[in-house]
């Protein structure tokens, strides 16, 4: 997404994440309920300052007064160290049944093949998630926590640390087909060199050395 159109979208009203608009691409979102800390999922892999942990994705049930099913949405609370995962999680659990969520709603693609077990997972998947739930959520997921501009320092310290960048992250089409380009050029060049390369000469037989020394005596 473009940046123009990502800050136009960014400027539009925080919706209700219980009543969503047709298209809730990287608007702004508030969510509020009660969040399923038996069904945290933990997506792997994430470093922080050079540090291991987990992406922690919170099912939470919305608060829909006079509906006849109760709506979830997936939240993501933020990084936390791998080592430090549970102790977090038993903390945020004590803090409370219902909570509010701030931030924004960023799209997911599915990859059903990310998940590792029930609870941990290589990358984000908000209906693979869901299924595992046995509930439904929208494919887009609420990114707890305030925009940072692009190279602006994380301040917060205490994990979970929430928020996400002010800019579309995503690197340009044609960056990426410059980029293979240079490589497939690269690998070229090499294999020609290699193939035009005019080998050594063979090492003389020995009949050959000994006929040499023959005729020199």
């Amino acid at each position: 997404m473009e940046r123009l159109l990502f800050e136009e979208r960014l400027a539009l009203p925080a919706f209700d994440a219980a009543y969503p608009p047709t298209d809730a691409t990287f608007r702004r979102v508030h969510a509020a309920g009660a969040p399923d800390w038996d069904h945290v999922q933990r997506v792997l892999g994430r470093y922080m300052w050079s540090q291991p942990g987990v992406q922690l994705i919170l099912p939470v049930q919305l608060e829909t007064p006079g509906e006849p099913r109760p709506a979830w949405v997936l939240v993501d609370i933020g990084w936390v160290p791998t080592d430090e995962a549970d102790a977090i999680i038993r903390r945020e659990r004590a803090a409370g049944v219902i909570r509010s969520y701030a931030g924004i709603a960023r799209p997911f693609t599915d990859e059903l093949s990310a998940r590792i077990d029930v609870a941990r997972w290589r990358s984000v998947s908000p209906a693979a998630m869901a299924a595992e739930l046995g509930v439904q959520v929208p494919q887009w997921v609420v990114v707890d926590g305030e925009g940072l501009d692009d190279q602006a320092p994380i301040l917060d310290r205490v994990p979970p640390i929430s928020g996400w960048r002010s800019a579309p992250s995503q690197r340009p089409h044609g960056e990426y087909a410059f980029t293979w380009f240079s490589l497939g050029l690269t690998l070229a060049a090499v294999w020609l060199s290699l193939s035009f390369s005019k080998p050594p000469p063979p090492p003389a037989p020995d009949g050959g050395a000994r006929n040499r020394l023959s005729s020199a005596g």
